[in-house]
C-alpha cells in the first residue's frame, strides 16, 4: 500500500516481484486519488453517523425518562414544581395547571407576582429566597383560600450549575393528623427553641406559624365574642424604594410596637408577613375593637420614618356565635381593611407628598424658594403659550414638585457651600428617578410623574436619566427644564454669583437647540421680557 501511494504521488514506475515494471498514467493517478478520497469520506461519514446515532439514542433515552418522571409527577395530586434561579417556573405537574386554571405553556417562565396578589407572592418569595440562601429544605404550613397547605421547598441543582427551588404543596385541610401535629408542638420543652419557632425576628411579635396553630385553640365558645383586627402598613414599598430596606424595616418595627402598645396583655398581635398584621381579641365586642383601632391610629400620628408619617389601614369583624367560621370572620375583617386602604389612599398619598416637601424645604430654605420660583415661572410660561387651564395647573404643580426626589439626599450635600464633586453629582442625578417613584405612588400626582422624571433630559439627547431627545421629551418637562435653569442662574449661591436677567436669558439662548427646545426658548425669553416691563 505504501509503495502504491508512493507511486501515485511521485509519478515514477514501480517494479513488482516478478520483474514487471508498472508506470501509471496521469489520468490513472487522478482516478485513484479520487477513489482514495471517496473512501476516506465514506469512513468519516460512517463514524459521524455512528456518533449521531449514539447521541440520538441517548437523547431518546433522556426524553423517555423525562416522560416517565412527568407521568409520575402528573399522577400526584400534590402541587409539584421547580423554579429556576430567578424563581420562574421551569417545570410543573398537572396539579399545578389545574390549581391555577392555566396551561403549562402559560405558566412556564412566569413568577408568583403574575399569579398571586402581592402579599402572597412576597410571602412565597421570602420562603424561596431562604431556601436558596441556606441550601436547605424548608417546611411551612399556611392558611390560604380557606384551606390549609403544607409547603415543602428544597434546593435543586439545575443544568446551568445554579440552584433553583423545588416544591411540593399538599392540601392538609382534611388531614386527620393535622390537628394532632399542631398539638404536638405544645410538647416542646426548650423555651428558647419554642420562642424562635413562634416569634417574628424583626418585630418580636408572634409569627404566622403561631397564628395558624393558636387560632384553633382560641376558637372556643368560652372566648366569645372574638374580634379580629387586620392591619396593613401604608407606604412600605415606597419607603423601601426611596430610603432603602433598613428604613422599611424600621417602619415595620415602629408600627408593630404601636400595635402592641395599643392592645391588652390578653390580646394576641401577630405579624403575618411583609406589611400585614392580625390582632386576635378574645372576649372583645365590636365597641371595644373599635376603641383599640382608634388608639392605634392616634398613636401613629406622632411616628415618622425619615419624612414619612406612619399610617396603617385597619379593618375588623367579630365572631358572636360558636357556629360562625372564624376564618370567614377574618376574611371579612381583611375586606374592611382593604376598603379602608382604598378610601383613604388619596388622603394618605397627599399627606405623604406634603410631608416630604415640608421636610425637604425644612432642611434647605433655598430649595423651598427654588420650588416656588420654578412653579411661578412654569405657570407664567403656560399662560404665555395659551395652554388650557388644566395644563397650566399641571405645569404649576409639576414645577413646584420637580425636585421632590432630592429628599433622599443628605442635607449637607444640599447645603454645600462649594462646587460639587463628580461623585456628588452622580448622587444628585438620581433625584428625577426618585421623584418619579414618589409621585407615581399617588393617584393625585401620577400624571405629573413622567414630567418630573424627564425634566433633566436635553434637547440634543445628552441629558439624564433616559437620554431622551427632542420631542420625545414631554413638553411640560421641557418647560420645567428652562424655568429651573433660569432660576438657578439668577439665584445667589455661596460658590457662584447670580447672573442678572439679561445674562441668564443670553445663556439660555446659547443653549437653544442643544439643552433646550428652540421654540420654547423664544417663548420663555418673550415672557420674561414682557413681565419685566
Amino acid at each position: 500500500m505504501i509503495k502504491l501511494l508512493t507511486l501515485l504521488f511521485s509519478n515514477q514506475s514501480m517494479k513488482l516481484n516478478d520483474g514487471i515494471n508498472i508506470r501509471l498514467s496521469n489520468s490513472s493517478i487522478t482516478f485513484m486519488i479520487m477513489l482514495a478520497m471517496i473512501f476516506l469520506l465514506c469512513l468519516v461519514i460512517f463514524f459521524l453517523y455512528r456518533k449521531y446515532a449514539a447521541l440520538l439514542k441517548e437523547q431518546n433515552r433522556i426524553l423517555d425518562q423525562y416522560h416517565i418522571y412527568k407521568a409520575f409527577m402528573d399522577a400526584d395530586p400534590n402541587l409539584i414544581y421547580v423554579k429556576d434561579k430567578n424563581l420562574k417556573y421551569m417545570f410543573i405537574n398537572k396539579a399545578v395547571e389545574q390549581f391555577y386554571h392555566k396551561t403549562e405553556a402559560e405558566l412556564l417562565g412566569q413568577d408568583d407576582f403574575k399569579l398571586h396578589e402581592e402579599k402572597m407572592a412576597i410571602s412565597l418569595r421570602e420562603m424561596e429566597m431562604e431556601v436558596l440562601k441556606s441550601k436547605k429544605m424548608l417546611i411551612k404550613e399556611i392558611h390560604w383560600r380557606q384551606k390549609k397547605f403544607q409547603i415543602t421547598k428544597f434546593p435543586v441543582l439545575i443544568s446551568d450549575g445554579n440552584y433553583g427551588v423545588g416544591a411540593c404543596i399538599k392540601d392538609v385541610t382534611k388531614d386527620p393528623g393535622y390537628r394532632k401535629k399542631i398539638e404536638k408542638t405544645d410538647a416542646i420543652q426548650d423555651d428558647t427553641a419554642k420562642h424562635q419557632l413562634y416569634t417574628d425576628p424583626l418585630t418580636g411579635l408572634y409569627n404566622r406559624r403561631y397564628f395558624q396553630e393558636e387560632i384553633y385553640k382560641l376558637d372556643h365558645e368560652n372566648n366569645l365574642p372574638i374580634s379580629i383586627i387586620m392591619a396593613d402598613i401604608n407606604g412600605l414599598k415606597l419607603t423601601n424604594d426611596i430610603f432603602g430596606h433598613s428604613s422599611g424595616d424600621l417602619l415595620i418595627q415602629k408600627s408593630a410596637q404601636i400595635l402592641k402598645n395599643a392592645c391588652r396583655n390578653s390580646d394576641i398581635v401577630v405579624r403575618l408577613g411583609g406589611d400585614e398584621f392580625v390582632i386576635i381579641l378574645p372576649r372583645t365586642n365590636s365597641m371595644h375593637a373599635e376603641d383599640i383601632m382608634e388608639r392605634i391610629k392616634n398613636q401613629l400620628m406622632d411616628v415618622h420614618i425619615k419624612s414619612f408619617q406612619c399610617s396603617i389601614s385597619l379593618g375588623y369583624d367579630t365572631k358572636l356565635t360558636a357556629e360562625e367560621d372564624i376564618f370567614k370572620v377574618m376574611n371579612e375583617a381583611e375586606d374592611k381593611m382593604y376598603s379602608d386602604k382604598t378610601l383613604n389612599r388619596r388622603n394618605i398619598s397627599s399627606a405623604t407628598i406634603h410631608s416630604i416637601m415640608h421636610t425637604l424645604h425644612e432642611n434647605n430654605i433655598r430649595e423651598e424658594e427654588h420650588s416656588k420660583n420654578v412653579s411661578k415661572l412654569c405657570q407664567d410660561m403656560g399662560k404665555e403659550m395659551n395652554l388650557s387651564e388644566s395644563e397650566i395647573r399641571r405645569l404649576k404643580d409639576a414645577g413646584y414638585l420637580h425636585d421632590i426626589g432630592k429628599i433622599v439626599l443628605n442635607s449637607s450635600l444640599l447645603n454645600k457651600n462649594k462646587e460639587l464633586s463628580n461623585q456628588e453629582w452622580q448622587e444628585i442625578e438620581q433625584h428625577p428617578v426618585v421623584g418619579y417613584r414618589i409621585l407615581n405612588s399617588s393617584d393625585e400626582t401620577v400624571e405629573l410623574a413622567r414630567y418630573i422624571l424627564s425634566h433633566h433630559e436635553r434637547w440634543d439627547g445628552s441629558g439624564y436619566p433616559k437620554g431622551l431627545k427632542g420631542e420625545d421629551i414631554p413638553r411640560l418637562a421641557r418647560i420645567i427644564a428652562i424655568a429651573e435653569s433660569y432660576d438657578n442662574m439668577t439665584a445667589n449661591k455661596p460658590y457662584k454669583k447670580a447672573k442678572n436677567k439679561e445674562e441668564a436669558l443670553l445663556e439660555i439662548r446659547k443653549q437653544s437647540g442643544t439643552q433646550f427646545d428652540p421654540d420654547l426658548v423664544e417663548a420663555f425669553i418673550t415672557m420674561i421680557k414682557r413681565n419685566s416691563k
